[in-house]
């Protein structure tokens, strides 16, 4: 059931991030790739977080958050 479940989220968020792109003139910056996304979700739910939850959504925030911080830092 979990791996039906991360199927239908994976097509529809790389269905969303397809046509928000259809549609937008630039990319913006602040945006991860969905594949990065993907790996972020699967990472949380195997940390026992169900999708469309508020834990959910706190994981995914602290992934993105990680990984604006690791490429801010110089290198």
């Amino acid at each position: 059931m979990r791996l039906i479940v991360a199927a239908v989220a994976v097509l529809c968020l790389g269905g969303c991030s397809t046509v928000s792109s259809m549609f937008s003139s630039s990319s913006a910056p602040d945006r991860r790739p969905t594949g990065d996304l993907v790996a972020s979700s699967q990472q949380c739910q195997g940390r026992g977080m169900l999708v469309g939850s508020p834990e959910m959504a706190q994981c995914l925030d602290q992934a993105r958050a990680a990984a604006a911080a690791a490429a801010a830092q110089p290198q």
